[in-house]
């Protein structure tokens, strides 16, 4: 016989799969906010080496299409 908690446990989602989750996510807002960090910096509001949060991106500016939508969207913070 089983208890109501043990078939909540059966119904649980595994903590990385909701990490994951999570993470795709916050994704879209993460790229994002590349702009605003830019701007931030080039104001002197940030130090410089902030920037480096930015790094996991440096390779996708090496794709044409990714790098020119990207740029596009860095000149509305300049």
């Amino acid at each position: 016989m089983s208890s109501a908690h043990d078939q909540d446990d059966d119904h649980r989602g595994s903590p990385v799969a909701g990490c994951l989750i999570i993470g795709v996510m916050m994704l879209p807002l993460y790229v994002l906010s590349a702009g605003p960090a830019h701007w931030l910096i080039r104001e002197g509001y940030l130090p410089g080496p902030t920037g480096i949060i930015y790094a996991p991106l440096f390779p996708f500016m090496y794709i044409e299409p990714i790098s020119d939508l990207f740029q596009w969207y860095l000149k509305f913070f300049e």
